[in-house]
């Protein structure tokens, strides 16, 4: 196991914004892998810039979640799910398990999350 987290995050170098979505939607529904920290911190960027279009782009006399928003509510839902596996990976380069996500609902925990996100990789220290 850690065998393999060394091969996948040894010396991760910084991605650009290009490659951490390509990245990111490709990696949608891979809970498994392990993400750096600039893949993570650039993908997450980029989706609330696109969730924050889609929101600008809402009629301003309706509400986001009304049935006529069609884009703003399939963006945001693609953009949750990316987050999330995302997430996941982050949490697995640094040794822990994605089900600390979990932890976010607390409301408190989301503050542990974000320093756990903000931490190098295991391969990263050595």
């Amino acid at each position: 196991m850690t065998m393999q987290l060394d091969r996948i995050s040894k010396g991760a170098d910084p991605v650009g914004p290009i490659e951490a979505f390509k990245r990111g939607i490709k990696g949608v529904f891979d809970y498994r892998g392990v993400a750096p920290r600039s893949e993570f911190w650039t993908l997450v960027a980029i989706m609330y810039c696109l969730l924050g279009v889609c929101v600008i782009m809402t009629p301003a006399k309706s509400n986001i979640w009304e049935e006529g928003n069609l884009l703003a509510n399939v963006a945001y839902s693609v953009s949750m799910l990316v987050v999330l596996a995302s997430s996941s990976r982050r949490l697995r380069d640094i040794g822990k398990s994605g089900w600390w996500l979990l932890i976010g609902m607390s409301g408190i925990g989301l503050f542990l999350l974000i320093w756990w996100w903000s931490l190098p990789g295991i391969a990263q220290e050595k």
